[in-house]
């Protein structure tokens, strides 16, 4: 997780190049058949939520989220005790999402890459192996899982890299510096406007026409799926912090091009891989 304010940045990993630069600063920055009625005549609820929509208008950002109910510190904490755990809880619910944004990346054939909230590194370490010609940086805010991210990476014998702790609302990156940014199960930890401020900033170190890549967890009409977001409502530290997110409205919002989404649900958990440029 890399959404607590966290003004101290620190820096590991192999990287050669341009970036040095970037690590002194760092140090110094401290229904019915045809789904519309059911067998009585009554609007189906697929049909209803269709009408409901259409009375709302256009989306906005962050309408349909919930507000966040744990602060930064209280997110930090639970990151930070579970990062030993974090994969082996994680994998059964999330890992074709994950999967999905690696074949993505694969298929850029991007230089320079950025992941935004590294976590315990596993997807870092694959990236890292992918982009094997080019520097791949990795950030995040919780210290015990940049640890674990470190380790893995050295493991996995692929360099050059940087691994930077850091905080995701003020990225100690130069603009224009990436040809992909990839973040994932982050933006569903923030509030409203810091996934504003965070998305700006993921803007601002593409460069233009770079790309970026984002998995969430999302909203879900399946009764099964809907479950999760009952259970923020009631415990959210259950949840890690996480709940339910809709990220294209605000992409669309600061000005990202050609905005693709797809949902990808495992065992009735809801997620949304989404891919956009920087025009």
């Amino acid at each position: 997780m890399a959404g607590a304010r966290g003004r101290q940045v620190r820096v590991t990993g192999c990287a050669e190049g341009p970036l040095t630069a970037v690590q002194r600063r760092a140090h110094n920055r401290g229904g019915g058949s045809d789904g519309r009625t059911t067998s009585r005549g009554q609007p189906s609820l697929r049909e209803s939520m269709r009408q409901e929509q259409r009375h709302k208008g256009p989306r906005h950002a962050g309408a349909e989220m919930q507000p966040v109910r744990l602060s930064s510190a209280q997110v930090r904490r639970i990151y930070d005790r579970i990062a030993p755990i974090y994969e082996r809880r994680t994998t059964p619910f999330e890992s074709r999402a994950r999967a999905r944004l690696l074949d993505i990346v694969a298929s850029h054939g991007a230089e320079r890459i950025l992941e935004v909230a590294v976590g315990p590194g596993t997807a870092f370490a694959k990236i890292i192996g992918v982009n094997s010609h080019g520097l791949t940086v990795g950030l995040d805010i919780s210290r015990k899982m940049l640890a674990e991210a470190t380790t893995k990476a050295h493991r996995s014998g692929h360099k050059p890299y940087l691994l930077l702790q850091a905080d995701a609302r003020h990225l100690p990156l130069p603009g224009d510096s990436f040809d992909l940014v990839t973040n994932s199960y982050m933006l569903d930890l923030l509030p409203v406007e810091d996934i504003r401020n965070v998305l700006s900033e993921f803007k601002r170190v593409l460069k233009p026409g770079g790309s970026l890549v984002l998995v969430n967890m999302t909203h879900s009409r399946a009764l099964l799926s809907r479950a999760w977001e009952w259970l923020y409502r009631r415990r959210p530290s259950l949840l890690w912090g996480c709940r339910a997110v809709l990220a294209a409205p605000f992409l669309e919002e600061l000005g990202f091009a050609n905005v693709q989404r797809e949902v990808v649900t495992q065992l009735t958990f809801p997620s949304e891989v989404l891919r956009a440029s920087r025009p």
